[in-house]
């Protein structure tokens, strides 16, 4: 199976009907009944074949400075991104003798394990042992199918979780986030909300992918430089290379990193897979090995933001329990260098005036506990451009909004944990799920505000109301959450005296300067 020239990708057309393309195929029918979304059987598939297709055109296709809108208007023909794509079939194998596929040729000796166990959320083996698999159970996919097979393959080379000793994480740490740019279908006339034109809204041109490679030494221009399985492991044993540092690489091996060793197994008799029940060639097996390529340093991957640690270090940012939200738009779309830094790609969406005005971010990405994955969250929230003249203004306001919710989110924990339990009571409990219905209550209308914010200040006119109706918002959501919060649980003595004083209690501290305060400054509300 080649990965260029063969269909493996499952898609949706605006009609509605599904099909399995191969990659130049994207633009097929564009304009009669173009491609608009994936249609893979699990949602961190679809995200690691937006990736693939991200990755492939940003290493065969990159435009050059000021062509990038040439191919958002007028979207190349399969033919043509063909031809581009074809110089790179044989890098693509997927199976067969030779170099493989994101695969290690390696390992005639190693470790065979059952291929379920490329998939993140299975357990690992000493889970298994100890019969702890409590919520995905061992047994339940034992074949899959070539173009899932190389779904899973890629989905753990980019999100890979550390594995036990040696088992190296993801060039972006275990369960990166991923932030993609998307068109806005409240702007973009319909032929330009495709799949076409979400993936080259994430192409860098040359000028915008040269700000990004200056750790990257000028003399790694072999292909195997970008692609790693051309050339043996760099493993990262005591007899290893150690650590593959950017410095090492061709930068665009940022897309094509290997940090796990791996050789699928090609059973001799076809089969049914396990996810799709598709009939053909499948995989039971493949063999692994610890210790391969151990990525350090300063990779700045373009599909994901960053922020600085105390030493002035940037690492990528990764979902957390709770999910994604408004209340992450700050530091994944509006971060600004000295505070965190957004996707280069949401970057070139918010700075680049050759792009659309206004776009969407897609979030996704596992919430790993370690080796465990928790969950797989994804989330949508707008990208907006922002003048010089009233960045700075604009930038403070958001800090008012969010941190009022913030503040806001803080006090309905503490006041219902004060209506549940007696003081110095030691609180075991989830009380996340009252937090979870806040985020969500208040998120459309923050976007309201946030829009109403932006247009005052462009028009130099006064956004008082916008924020007092934000702290309305904000005090009447948390009330109600707290009336039907404080009382729900089956605690068998609810105390009605306590429930009482902890709304009371409630009620001030929205009212006090830390949270009105911060909106409504007293001279502003006399």
């Amino acid at each position: 199976m080649n990965l260029i020239t063969d269909a493996w990708i499952a898609v949706r057309r605006r009609s509605g009907a599904i099909q399995t393309i191969s990659p130049a195929e994207i633009v097929s029918a564009i304009s009669e009944d173009p491609i608009v979304d994936f249609n893979e059987c699990r949602p961190d598939f679809n995200g690691a074949a937006a990736q693939f297709l991200i990755g492939l055109l940003q290493t065969c296709a990159t435009p050059g400075s000021g062509m990038w809108r040439d191919w958002y208007e007028s979207p190349p023909s399969v033919d043509e991104l063909q031809d581009a794509f074809l110089e790179l079939k044989e890098v693509f194998e997927l199976v067969g003798k030779g170099s493989r596929y994101m695969q290690d040729q390696g390992l005639e000796d190693a470790e065979p394990k059952e291929v379920a166990s490329l998939l993140l959320e299975a357990p690992g083996g000493q889970t298994v042992r100890n019969n702890a698999d409590h919520f995905i159970k061992q047994g339940g996919v034992s074949a899959l199918g070539l173009r899932n097979a190389a779904l899973a393959l890629l989905t753990l080379q980019i999100n890979a979780p550390a594995g036990g000793k040696g088992f190296r994480t993801s060039l972006r740490g275990g369960g990166p986030l991923t932030t993609l740019v998307a068109p806005d279908p409240n702007i973009e006339p319909l032929e330009r909300r495709t799949l076409w034109h979400l993936l080259w809204l994430n192409v860098l041109d040359q000028d915008q992918l040269g700000q990004l490679t200056d750790a990257h030494g000028d003399q790694h221009q072999a292909l195997a430089d970008r692609f790693p399985w051309l050339a043996p492991c760099r493993t990262s044993d005591p007899k290893g290379v150690g650590e593959t540092r950017p410095s090492d690489a061709h930068f665009l091996q940022t897309y094509w990193a290997c940090p796990r060793r791996i050789w699928l197994e090609m059973d001799a008799d076809p089969g049914h897979c396990s996810l799709s029940g598709e009939a053909g060639p499948v995989v039971h097996r493949y063999r692994t090995r610890n210790y391969g390529a151990n990525y350090q340093g300063p990779w700045e991957h373009p599909l994901s933001p960053y922020y600085r640690t105390k030493e002035g270090e940037w690492l990528p940012l990764h979902p957390q329990p709770g999910g994604i939200g408004y209340r992450h738009w700050g530091a994944y779309v509006f971060a600004r260098e000295e505070r965190g830094r957004a996707a280069a790609v949401v970057r070139a969406a918010k700075n680049d005036f050759d792009r659309p005005r206004r776009t969407l971010l897609w979030a996704f990405g596992f919430d790993m506990d370690n080796m465990k994955a928790r969950a797989w969250y994804e989330a949508w929230m707008p990208i907006l451009k922002v003048s010089d003249a009233v960045y700075p203004e604009f930038e403070r306001r958001v800090d008012e909004l969010l941190a009022s919710a913030e503040r806001v989110a803080d006090a309905i924990r503490s006041a219902i944990k004060e209506a549940w339990f007696r003081p110095g009571l030691t609180v075991r409990g989830d009380l996340n799920a009252p937090l979870a219905a806040f985020w969500s209550a208040t998120e459309s209308e923050f976007y309201v505000v946030l829009f109403g914010v932006l247009e005052a200040l462009e028009n130099n006119a006064e956004d008082r109301t916008l924020r007092e109706s934000w702290f309305v918002i904000l005090s009447n959501t948390a009330m109600r959450l707290f009336d039907e919060w404080a009382a729900s649980g089956d605690f068998g003595h609810e105390n009605p005296k306590r429930i009482a004083k902890a709304g009371l209690k409630l009620r001030n501290i929205l009212n006090g300067k830390t949270i009105k305060g911060l909106l409504i400054p007293r001279e502003q509300a006399a």
